[in-house]
C-alpha cells in the first residue's frame, strides 16, 4: 500500500518512532513478553517507510512539485529519526548484547532475536537510511546530524554485532549446551547468520559511499576484530562459494552475495590507505595472510568476468603503492592476469568514450572501483 506508506512517513512517523523506541526498551531491558511479537512488526513497518522514501518514483520525479515534496518529506523523516535517537537505540541494543557475560543467557538471547527477526529488522532500517543520506548534498543539515550519530554509535553498533555473529554464532549452540568458544571451529555458520552478515556488509558498503574516512577510522579502531572477522569469513566464503546446495540447509545466493560484498568492502577501504593495506600482510597462528587468502580464491574468480570484477579490484586496492604487499602478491600470483584484464577494460572504456557511446554497467563499476586517475600507475605496478 504505497499511499499508506507515504501517509505514515509524512503524518505519523514521529508517533511511530516514539513507540518503536518504547518497544525496544520493553523487549530488551524489561523483557516484556507482550512486545516479542510487536517489535518485529514495528521493524517491518519502519523498514518499509524508509525503503519507500529511498526509491525514486520515476513516473513522478519529472514533476517539480512532487520532487520538492519528496525532498522535504525525506528530510522531515530523517529529522524525526534523528530526534527519536533510533540509531542510538539500535547501537545500545547491539552493545548490550555483546556485553552479556553469561554465555547461556547470551546464546539464548541471540537465538531468540534471530528467530523473531529482530536483528534483521534493525539492519533493514539502517540500510535505506544510509541510501537516503547518500542522495543528499554533503552540506545538508540533516545529513551532517545523522553522520554524527553514525560516528558516535560506531555505525549503529554494527561492528559489535558482527563480532557477536562471527565469534558466537548460534550454530555453535545446540539444545542449550554451549561449546567452548576457544575450541570452536569457525568453518560453519547457520543460514540465518550468513544472511545477517550479508546485510551488515551491504550496510557498511553503503556507509563507504557517504563517509569513507569515518568508516576507515572505525575499522582501524576495531583492527584486531575486523582482521579476524575477515580471516574467518574469507576462508568460509572461499570454501563454500561453489558448493552444491543440498536439503536447502544453506542459501547459496547469500554466500555468494556475502563473498562479493566482502570483496567490495575491501576494495573501498584499502585503496590508498596504507594502514588498512598492512592488515592484509599480518600473520595469525597457522592461517595464511588475508592477501594470500585472496590470491587463493576459487578459480571462478580468475575466469569469470563477474568474478574478476569482484576480486581483481580488491587485489589492486590492497597492494596499490604498497611495496611489501606488491612483493607478496608477485610471489603468490602471476600478476599478468590482472594486467591483461586492466588493459582490456581500459581500452573498451576509452573506445566507448571516444565514440560517445553509453557505458555498460560493467564498465561503470570498473571505473568506480578503479578510478581513471590511477590507471597509468596500475599498468606500471602490475
Amino acid at each position: 500500500n504505497t499511499i499508506g506508506v507515504h501517509l505514515l512517513a509524512v503524518t505519523y512517523l514521529d508517533t511511530l518512532l516514539k513507540f518503536y523506541h518504547f518497544c525496544i526498551a520493553e523487549y530488551f531491558y524489561r523483557n516484556n513478553h507482550l512486545y516479542h511479537s510487536v517489535l518485529p512488526q514495528m521493524c517491518l513497518v519502519l523498514s518499509r517507510v524508509f525503503s519507500k522514501l529511498s526509491v525514486d518514483d520515476a513516473q513522478f520525479m519529472r514533476n517539480d512539485a512532487f520532487a520538492s515534496f519528496k525532498q522535504h518529506s525525506t528530510s522531515a523523516a530523517l529529522f524525526a529519526l534523528h530526534n527519536a535517537s533510533i540509531l542510538i537505540d539500535i547501537s545500545n541494543f547491539f552493545k548490550a548484547l555483546l556485553s552479556i557475560s553469561n554465555v547461556h543467557k547470551s546464546a539464548n538471547l541471540m537465538r531468540q532475536c534471530m528467530d523473531e527477526k529482530i536483528f534483521d529488522g534493525f539492519i533493514s532500517i539502517l540500510i535505506p537510511v544510509v541510501h537516503l543520506l547518500s542522495n543528499m548534498s554533503p552540506e545538508c543539515a540533516i545529513r551532517k546530524l545523522l553522520l554524527r550519530q553514525l560516528t558516535a554509535t560506531k555505525c549503529g553498533g554494527i561492528l559489535n554485532f558482527m563480532v557477536k555473529c562471527v565469534f558466537y554464532d548460534n550454530s555453535n549452540y545446540a539444545d542449550n549446551k554451549v561449546i567452548d568458544n576457544a575450541a570452536c571451529e569457525y568453518d560453519k555458520f547457520s543460514s540465518s547468520t550468513i544472511a545477517l552478515l550479508n546485510k551488515c556488509v551491504v550496510f557498511l558498503n553503503a556507509v563507504c559511499s557517504i563517509d569513507l574516512d569515518m568508516l576507515s577510522a572505525l575499522i582501524l579502531e576495531y583492527e584486531n576484530e575486523i582482521y579476524h572477522i575477515l580471516l574467518i569469513l574469507l576462508e568460509y566464503c572461499a570454501n563454500n562459494f561453489m558448493i552444491e546446495i543440498k536439503d536447502n540447509k544453506y542459501d547459496e545466493n547469500n554466500i555468494r552475495e556475502l563473498c562479493k560484498g566482502l570483496l567490495d568492502f575491501i576494495t573501498y577501504l584499502s585503496l590508498n590507505n596504507g594502514k588498512i593495506q598492512d592488515m592484509f600482510r599480518n600473520i595469525s597462528n597457522n592461517k595464511p595472510t588475508l592477501l594470500r587468502q585472496l590470491c587463493q580464491f576459487p578459480f571462478f574468480f580468475f575466469i569469470n568476468n563477474d568474478g574478476k570484477l569482484s576480486l581483481f579490484p580488491a587485489l589492486i586496492a590492497v597492494t596499490f603503492n604498497n611495496t611489501e604487499n606488491l612483493n607478496l602478491l608477485a610471489r603468490t600470483l602471476n600478476t599478468k592476469h590482472i594486467k591483461v584484464w586492466l588493459k582490456k577494460h581500459m581500452f573498451t572504456y576509452h573506445d566507448k568514450i571516444k565514440k560517445n557511446e553509453a557505458l555498460d554497467t560493467y564498465q561503470e563499476i570498473f571505473a568506480q572501483k578503479i578510478p581513471t586517475t590511477i590507471w597509468s600507475q596500475c599498468l606500471d605496478l602490475y
